[in-house]
């Protein structure tokens, strides 16, 4: 409790600090007795709750220092005034963890669309270009912030920040067409419908995303498979020749039940085989 609620957490309290140490010493005393049975399966099973409680005792006998060192530090607070003024720094000061929530949330809400909408190069561009600036904004701002809690805060929500960006950076190839296929199904599943069927029986596909440039394109086909005999290329993650695919591809993402994303090797097609 006094490590979690403020109230708990703001004065020296002498019975707590003995508290802290009888669970210490109970629990190094419950250690020693079972000491010479520790060779035994049972013991071994047993002996984590005595060291927790000397751990929770350390923790607790650690913490009642650092209040015992502050009160002989600090000058008593006579006035309630004093006592309201002491705690509005000690709010001031304290770290607001949720603004490393709000930099991931905030991270994920725009820059996923974008993933989603981009492909390839112009989300690669549009993150290396605005990570720096961000980032180096934020850095400045934490750099010149005159209180600690915003100082605190702000590295924090940049923190936030840098960690989604670079997941969604490492794992861009995955994400992209589940974010696709999550926003826009039911217009790819009806430019499916609407396609021709196709020709020595292949899967109906049609071309649903590519990236590249400078002569290196690379094609992916969304691909509706009736039997799902795709399904066991989609959990392995190899390359292969499959049934219904005329060429060998490197890799095959189911996005829902009988329908899959086919990526093509660089250069290559549906009708073109490296």
């Amino acid at each position: 409790m006094r490590l979690i609620w403020k109230k708990y957490d703001s004065a020296f309290d002498p019975v707590v600090a003995l508290v802290g140490l009888g669970y210490f010493v109970g629990g190094a005393y419950v250690l020693i007795v079972m000491r010479h049975a520790l060779g035994r399966w049972l013991p071994w099973l047993l002996a984590p709750i005595p060291a927790a409680f000397m751990m929770m005792g350390i923790v607790v006998i650690v913490r009642e220092w650092q209040l015992w060192s502050k009160m002989r530090r600090d000058p008593p607070l006579s006035t309630p005034a004093d006592v309201a003024r002491v705690s509005a720094k000690q709010d001031a000061n304290r770290m607001n963890w949720l603004m490393l929530v709000y930099g991931a949330a905030g991270t994920f809400v725009v820059s996923a669309p974008m993933l989603a909408y981009w492909s390839g190069i112009g989300w690669y561009l549009f993150t290396l270009v605005s990570t720096p600036v961000i980032s180096l904004v934020l850095l400045l701002v934490v750099t010149f912030c005159k209180t600690p809690r915003r100082r605190q805060s702000t590295a924090l929500l940049l923190l936030g920040y840098v960690a989604v960006t670079a997941a969604l950076w490492k794992n861009y190839d995955e994400l992209r067409p589940q974010l696709r296929w999550l926003l826009w199904s039911h217009r790819f599943k009806a430019e499916l419908a609407a396609a021709p069927n196709p020709a020595k029986g292949d899967l109906k596909h049609i071309e649903w995303d590519g990236f590249g440039g400078a002569g290196s394109d690379t094609t992916a086909y969304l691909v509706l498979d009736p039997t799902d005999s795709l399904s066991t290329a989609a959990k392995r993650h190899e390359p292969g020749k499959f049934p219904g695919i005329p060429c060998e591809v490197p890799v095959v993402r189911r996005l829902e039940r009988q329908w899959y994303s086919v990526v093509y090797y660089t250069n290559a097609d549906w009708e073109h085989c490296p």
